[in-house]
């Protein structure tokens, strides 16, 4: 397998703009193992989650290749099958170490240690997320995936704020930012909202409305239901701040897109 390609691969996978890896990525050998895998990724990707863990069992076995079983340990746990995805957790953290060092190998270390930080963040061990979201950064560090890198540093910021270490957390938002990738718009709009969550956090409300109204940039790029949050933390924000007049604006933007979103329903 082209590790070049396999990296852009996930670049374009995990900017949610999924693509088919062209057959000249694959030998003959290796179609038969990595064009339903992707495939599966993209499924995950999309959120059809039950969908891409039916497309795996009729493809693989479980427990008899590493990257197959990180695959289906990240839609278990998308899935929030968290026990099942332990299982797996089990069965190979006894042979990490004997795992051959190939590139792609190495990528899926990454990932094994990135979906076992998100698993841990939402069972509420957010020390343990923190540690493997750790070893996840260092495993992209080795083999210069610094989109895996990029990506990352929400997910550790997110551990940190619930740690209570909110320097810490707005230095790994800032370090994303500062990272120069394609990236959807999205995704900076929510490190802009955890940037004001955590000013408000730690009682800085004039940081937070300058955060907050920075996620506006990039509004009209999410979805109604993520809209209504900045309006209504500004709304909140506002009016503690006695912005009485700009509050209400922002009030009733949040009730013009609340009153869209509930009409179609």
């Amino acid at each position: 397998m082209n590790i070049e390609h396999l990296l852009e691969f996930y670049q374009s996978l995990l900017l949610h703009q999924p693509n088919e890896m062209t057959n000249s990525a694959f030998s003959t050998d290796e179609k038969n193992f990595w064009k339903p895998l992707l495939d599966i990724e993209i499924l995950s990707e999309k959120g059809q989650q039950k969908e891409a863990i039916e497309a795996w069992y009729a493809a693989f076995q479980p427990e008899t290749d590493f990257i197959a079983d990180v695959v289906r340990m990240k839609v278990l746990v998308l899935a929030s099958e968290f026990h099942k995805a332990q299982e797996i957790q089990v069965y190979w953290q006894k042979i990490m170490d004997k795992l051959d060092q190939t590139p792609e190998n190495q990528l899926y270390t990454g990932f094994y240690y990135m979906y076992l930080g998100v698993l841990y963040f939402y069972l509420d061990e957010y020390e343990i997320a923190a540690n493997y979201f750790g070893r996840a950064d260092n495993a992209f560090k080795l083999i210069a995936f610094h989109f895996g890198e990029y990506l990352i540093q929400d997910n550790i910021a997110l551990v940190y704020q619930e740690l209570g270490a909110y320097g810490d957390a707005r230095y790994h938002l800032r370090e994303q930012l500062r990272r120069k990738y394609p990236v959807e718009p999205a995704r900076i709009y929510r490190n802009y909202l955890t940037q004001g969550d955590l000013y408000i956090k730690t009682q800085q409300p004039d940081k937070a409305e300058k955060a907050y109204k920075e996620a506006l940039t990039y509004i009209s790029e999410v979805t109604p239901e993520d809209q209504l949050q900045v309006y209504h933390k500004l709304y909140v924000l506002l009016s503690v701040m006695n912005k009485i007049d700009e509050a209400e604006h922002y009030q009733a933007k949040g009730q013009e897109i609340y009153a869209q979103v509930f009409s179609d329903d």
